[in-house]
């Protein structure tokens, strides 16, 4: 218990050591980022260095505030501490701006004095109030500038005994004026001063009254003295009023033009996740660029990466999650695209900027020096942007599972949902591991069976009995489908999956080596190798030889891929090690009425003869199938003599009384060593292999894995989700109606709709991204709306 309290207490300890560090430096935190004027970084530590850079010594103004400096007093703690969210401001805890106690109390401008600036030390005294800190313009206005200056506090003005209840809000204009507040807004607002100027409840024009003084006396006075104290005291008001959209833009404005003005040293801006979007490209970083271009030097990745963020674009939200990600996959496929850098034609438009006060009362221009100006080229972008795109594409899928579990991050699953560029990046070594492993057990074999728990554990994925569902399924198929191996019994491609206590044929495909299930060739020979496997059964022993003959038919068979050949000849292992299932088959099979059995019998013939030709190994197949279904083998050789089954005497599964009609007139001679066939025979062929496929998806499925039916939805109107057509958007009823809908529901509903279901969810996600800017639907175990959009969805589809 005492080690527990000590933990608690350090850590206590160490989040004050880093709010007074970050108060020191005016760094906020902001979006998982530490943010330092405009630039932001994983780490406080990095804040810290950066600041450090900037200014050789603390700010002045700590030593004032009695702030000790954390780095000296407790270097330790913050070298060793990593990063950790600093205390977010609210109504119940928000920083104070300090002042030095008791202030230095300066000559402060009397009722009648001319206007001045008053500094940090002097304190004033009006209404009644102690008003120390400074940093505001104060005096009578003795003339007409000053009488229109709005963030003069005119002490020659009356102030009210008490403020409005509101604060002032309902009185207070776009663009305040002290001079043109009540008596009791003027009360409000020195209140606010006095009170330490951070309280978040305070109405959005006093903070804009008092920001309005502090660009004035930077950017229109240019008292470059003020600088630091000046931007440290913007960067601490947007922590607290950061949440309003126009004090951040006009506060983000002036700190952006303090960067540049105040030193002339020209640096690459630091990477940053963009926290927001922006109208116009920061002032450094257009001088920075305009550097590079003068120079002629080539962009590397960095550059071209910079320039991407800094454009007043709307950013995805991987953007932002995955923002380390994202940049180590830009520069890996820059590298690829540009090896020597991106040549940026510099145009002729030279750089210049001019500040428009937020106040509306001055506006100055900043000579940049001449360089060109980045934002009057336009050439290479959109190549750039296409690159840009493709990358946070790749990374939806890591930034939706970090969505859901933003402590996955470095976990399998989450390296799995990397795109492969970035597998050999420490950033996937987990991904690494697994394969590795499961690559150690297949060894230098084709195959190998493992117990499925093994494969289980290798892939963190726990197992639920006494079945695995479908979701689960799907997950385990879609980990190793990344991991380049493949398995049998794959659920995804066939009737049969895996048992929590069961065993599984795994071997190295690329990507999984998903099976072509809608050839004819392929359904053909999955249909013969697991028959063959069921006939090599019959006599109870299954030897060596059976397995080899099975593997040599198998590469004989046409239409197939070599990875089409390994997994049919998996699904043949598997069934020859699984005696339970094989005798449930064969007993499934056997139980068949006799018509379906010759049904059987027909559609393999008929496969088998095809192609024109009949192979010895065909033969001896058909051999092993009759013997399997309890009928003649003799009638094999009949039927192979014949050219198989007549046209026109399609066999039938359940008997017929054959109708009176017009005689068939008997064939023309032909060549007795050839088979001949035509286009309607082969059609009907083909049609008879999928029904003997479907009566083995019989045969083969798993008694207990019938979906479960979806709840009863309700229907949309045609105009509930607006830009969504109708049957994707009776599919997406279904997902919300549903708690967490499976795949296979899914997928049946799509095709009574006439869609394809890989498509329409696609079609959806699209969108989602269209009205959202980001996917509705995971595709994860379950297909589930994305959890912070599943309310307002519901209630568009008035489902609420």
């Amino acid at each position: 218990m005492t080690g527990s309290n000590d933990s608690t207490a350090k850590a206590k300890t160490q989040e004050v050591v880093d709010r007074l560090t970050m108060n020191a430096f005016g760094i906020v935190y902001r979006n998982e980022r530490y943010v330092h004027g405009s630039y932001g970084f994983a780490t406080l530590r990095q804040a810290v260095d950066y600041a450090k850079q900037l200014k050789a010594d603390l700010p002045k103004n700590v030593a004032e505030r009695g702030v000790a400096n954390p780095v000296i007093e407790a270097p330790a703690a913050v070298a060793r501490q990593e990063a950790r969210p600093a205390l977010q401001p609210t109504s119940a805890h928000v920083p104070v701006r300090p002042v030095s106690a008791p202030p230095r109390p300066r000559s402060a401008p009397k009722a009648g004095e001319p206007p001045r600036w008053l500094s940090s030390g002097e304190l004033l005294d009006l209404g009644g109030l102690k008003i120390s800190g400074g940093l505001f313009y104060a005096g009578k206005a003795n003339n007409e500038a000053w009488r229109s200056e709005n963030c003069l506090v005119d002490t020659s003005l009356p102030v009210a005994a008490n403020a409005p209840a509101d604060g002032g809000a309902s009185d207070l204009s776009y663009w305040p004026s002290y001079r043109g507040l009540s008596a009791s807004v003027r009360r409000a607002y020195l209140e606010w001063l006095a009170g330490g100027r951070r309280d978040p409840d305070a109405p959005i024009g006093l903070v804009f009254l008092y920001f309005y003084g502090l660009e004035r006396r930077l950017l229109h006075e240019k008292a470059f003295q003020d600088a630091e104290e000046i931007i440290d005291e913007v960067r601490s008001l947007r922590v607290v009023y950061d949440q309003n959209g126009s004090f951040s833009s006009y506060a983000t404005r002036l700190l952006d033009v303090a960067e540049v003005v105040r030193t002339s040293e020209i640096v690459r801006p630091p990477l940053l996740a963009p926290a927001f979007s922006t109208f116009e490209m920061p002032l450094a970083t257009r001088r920075y660029f305009g550097a590079v271009l003068a120079e002629g030097r080539a962009f590397d990745a960095d550059d071209a990466l910079l320039w991407i963020l800094s454009l007043p674009l709307w950013f995805r939200t991987p953007v932002a999650r995955c923002f380390d990600e994202l940049c180590a996959l830009w520069r890996l496929r820059f590298g690829e695209r540009h090896p020597g850098g991106l040549k940026v034609r510099a145009p002729k438009t030279r750089l210049e900027s001019v500040y428009r006060a937020a106040s509306g009362r001055f506006e100055t221009s900043f000579a940049l020096g001449a360089f060109p100006d980045i934002c009057a080229v336009s050439a290479p972008l959109n190549h750039l942007k296409e690159m840009f795109d493709a990358c946070v594409q790749d990374l939806d899928a890591f930034s939706r599972l970090l969505g859901r579990r933003p402590e996955g991050r470095g976990g399998l699953e989450a390296a799995l949902c990397l795109p492969r560029d970035l597998r050999a990046t420490p950033m996937a070594r987990g991904a690494e591991i697994a394969r590795e492993a499961l690559f150690a057990l297949i060894g230098d074999r084709k195959m190998a069976v493992a117990s499925v728990k093994q494969v289980a554990d290798i892939l963190e994925t726990p197992l639920a009995e006494p079945k695995l569902s479908l979701p689960i399924q799907r997950r385990i198929g879609g980990m190793l489908d990344q991991l380049d191996i493949a398995f049998e019994p794959d659920r995804r491609y066939g009737e049969t999956g895996l048992a929590p206590d069961g065993e599984m044929v795994i071997f190295a495909a690329e990507g999984g080596a998903a099976p072509r299930l809608e050839s004819q060739h392929y359904g053909a020979a999955r249909t013969m190798a697991e028959i063959a496997a069921l006939a090599a059964t019959v006599d109870g022993e299954v030897v060596a030889a059976e397995f080899d003959q099975i593997s040599a038919d198998l590469q004989v068979m046409p239409g197939l891929s070599p990875a089409d050949r390994v997994r049919l000849l998996a699904v043949a292992f598997y069934v020859l090690r699984a005696p339970p299932k094989q005798q449930a088959a064969l007993g499934r099979l056997a139980k068949l009425p006799e018509g379906a059995r010759r049904g059987v019998s027909a559609a393999a013939i008929g496969a088998v003869l095809a192609d024109g030709r009949v192979e010895p190994t065909e033969v001896r197949f058909l051999e092993r199938l009759h013997k399997t279904l309890n009928l003649p083998q003799e009638e094999v050789y009949a039927a192979l003599h014949r050219g198989a089954v007549q046209v026109d005497a399609p066999v039938s599964i359940a008997p017929e009384e054959p109708s009176a009609g017009v005689a068939i007139p008997p064939e023309a001679p032909r060549d007795p060593d050839t088979v001949a066939f035509d286009a309607t025979r082969l059609e009907r062929i083909r049609r008879e292999t999928n029904e003997v496929a479907g009566l083995l998806s019989s045969i083969f499925t798993d008694e207990d894995d019938a979906p479960t039916p979806a709840k009863a939805e309700a229907k949309p109107s045609s105009s509930a989700f607006a830009g969504l057509e109708p049957n994707h958007a009776q599919l997406l009823v279904a997902i919300l109606s549903a708690d967490g809908l499976e795949r296979e529901i899914f997928d049946a509903r799509a095709r009574e709709l006439k869609l394809l279901p890989d498509g329409a969810l696609e079609t959806i996600n699209e969108w989602g991204f269209e009205t959202f800017d980001e996917a509705v639907i995971d595709d994860e175990d379950l297909l589930m709306p994305v959890a912070h959009l599943a309310a307002e969805l519901r209630t568009m589809g008035n489902l609420a």
